[in-house]
């Protein structure tokens, strides 16, 4: 059981053992946490790592952290020694192919959930996200099949700021078949921004040891410094989640909405930038047939196994007893989600949309002015940037101007005689 932690405080100018091990090798934040309880590993922690890195309770230390050998504990502490004092101690960043240890790609489910990787789950606030994460966390919770498959019963961490946990998320769980003794959830009052707080989810991880991990949506957990429409911006915050999913060997699924494109691609529509595709392995679209009632689920990313792979479900309303709808799973089909979620020929396209959403955003201001970089960052909610820039392009009333060091957006009227209204 975790319990609170003992304090470690640092020791002179330079970061102790345990600061420098968390820097290096972030995915092991959570094990720290956990040895910060213990007493016997405060004092290793809290020394100073040129003072105890020939000490044994040091390479004990590095034996509980995975470091099982003499030779990955050597360079292990190469690799901290050189972090602490880069100038001083160059390291190496490769490693020779043949002290890799080939393995098998690990699934929980064949072609549709992998092991030890980030999963992104896409799709409209209307398809139905969250409770496609409630099945999923009712399958793995009392080991039901997940998408037709049987799957072992495993446990489940849900990190959701949206839905209340009484009469929401543990209702529709209930509902679903969930065992919920596997299951915790966070507390709404839970303040938790990534990357910056990596180290609370490390600490759940480490605690619980977790198989699925899912958080809903991930957009509202990302700090304000995170720009999502910059793949750097966005792959630095998801970063964390990558390590901590490849050291517990477990499957991470975060959910995310779709932005107004209509690219032929659908990688594309993902809110964001294309970093959401390029740091997760697989990518999930949940589509909703208007016309059938029915959710698609389609692979429209793997690296590892199969695309295009679709599933079906039903979605049952509540009876008069039960106040919460549920996904039924029906089996595999040939419908692919993306292919639902396009718009018919004849609608207005996204730049056009997008240079009209510029337009009644200013219109709404009393000055009909807003700063540059606030307007770019409310458009590009559901628009690429190259839709944007675009759209600007089209707009002939738009006048950019700078005051105060500061970069502003107008949006300029003209009366009959070509002169700017008041």
């Amino acid at each position: 059981m975790c319990s609170k932690k003992n304090q470690i405080k640092r020791v002179g100018g330079l970061m102790n053992v345990g600061e420098v091990l968390g820097k290096k090798f972030p995915q092991l934040l959570g094990e720290i946490e956990l040895l910060k309880q213990e007493d016997d590993w405060v004092s290793i922690l809290s020394e100073k790592l040129s003072k105890v890195k020939e000490d044994l309770a040091f390479f004990e230390l590095l034996s509980k952290l995975g470091w099982t050998n003499y030779e990955m504990q050597q360079s292990a502490i190469a690799d901290l020694i050189a972090y602490e004092n880069p100038s001083d101690y160059p390291t190496r960043i490769t490693v020779p192919a043949n002290s890799i240890t080939p393995r098998p790609i690990q699934w929980r489910v064949k072609d549709f959930l992998k092991s030890n990787s980030l999963t992104v789950l896409a799709g409209d606030p209307s398809a139905g996200k969250s409770f496609l994460s409630t099945y999923i966390g009712a399958c793995i919770s009392a080991g039901k099949p997940l998408f037709g498959v049987e799957v072992p019963v495993g446990k489940v961490l849900y990190f959701s700021n949206e839905d209340v946990l009484e009469d929401t998320v543990v209702p529709r769980l209930i509902n679903q078949g969930a065992d919920l003794n596997h299951i915790r959830l966070m507390e709404l009052s839970t303040e938790l921004v990534l990357p910056e707080d990596a180290k609370k989810i490390a600490y759940e991880i480490a605690c619980e040891r977790p198989d699925v991990v899912i958080i809903d949506v991930i957009n509202n957990f990302l700090g304000e410094k995170t720009d999502t429409h910059n793949d750097k911006s966005l792959r630095k915050a998801l970063r964390p989640l990558v390590y901590l999913a490849q050291h517990y060997n477990c499957s991470i699924i975060a959910l995310t909405h779709l932005n107004k494109g209509k690219s032929s691609n659908p990688i594309y529509r993902l809110n964001g930038s294309v970093g959401y595709s390029g740091a997760s392995r697989m990518v999930w679209y949940l589509g909703n047939n208007k016309d059938t009632k029915k959710r698609i689920l389609s692979v429209i990313k793997s690296n590892a196994g199969e695309e295009g792979l679709n599933c079906e479900f039903d979605f049952e309303l509540p009876s008069e007893e039960n106040g919460h709808p549920t996904l039924v799973y029906r089996g595999r089909t040939e419908e692919f989600a993306p292919d639902i979620l396009n718009l018919p020929q004849g609608e207005m396209d996204e730049v056009t949309q997008c240079a009209m959403d510029i337009v009644m955003t200013l219109e709404e201001l009393p000055n009909k002015t807003m700063g540059s970089k606030e307007l770019k960052t409310r458009i590009m909610n559901n628009y690429t940037y190259k839709q944007f820039t675009d759209a600007k392009k089209m707009c002939d009333e738009l006048e950019v101007f700078q005051k105060g060091g500061k970069w502003y957006t107008k949006l300029v009227t003209l009366n009959s005689e070509g002169e700017e209204e008041e």
